[in-house]
This record gives C-alpha cells, structure tokens and sequence, in this order.
C-alpha cells in the first residue's frame, strides 16, 4: 500500500517502465515458454501496481466528512 506522496510518485515510475517493457520486443532466441512467462509476469506486476496508484489517488482525493 502507497502511504506517501514519495512512494506514489516512485511507484507511478515503476508503472511506467514496466509498461514501457511490455511494449519491448522479445529477442527471438527466447523459448516462447519464457516469453509467455515474463509477458505474464509483466502483466501481474503492472495490474498489482496500477491498483495501488490508483487506491492512494482516490484516497488523496477524498475529503474527509468533518
């Protein structure tokens, strides 16, 4: 969990190189298997990422009710 406006911006960093991975081309001597794994893998950690941004967001936009 993101409590910190350090960890957010660190985190969006992160999000964006993994993203920027994904979009990489796979060198062709990889077996597919592997390929398919770190795709996978990339994908989880962006999903896993991207909620936790998103969660801190919402909770930095939220005003307390007083």
């Amino acid at each position: 969990m993101i409590t910190s406006d350090k960890q957010h911006r660190v985190a969006s960093e992160k999000l964006a190189m993994l993203k920027e991975s994904l979009a990489r081309a796979y060198k062709r001597d990889v077996p597919d298997v592997v390929r398919r794994a770190r795709k996978g893998q990339l994908e989880s950690l962006v999903f896993e990422v991207a909620a936790e941004v998103k969660e801190y967001e919402n909770l930095k936009s939220t005003k307390p009710e007083s």
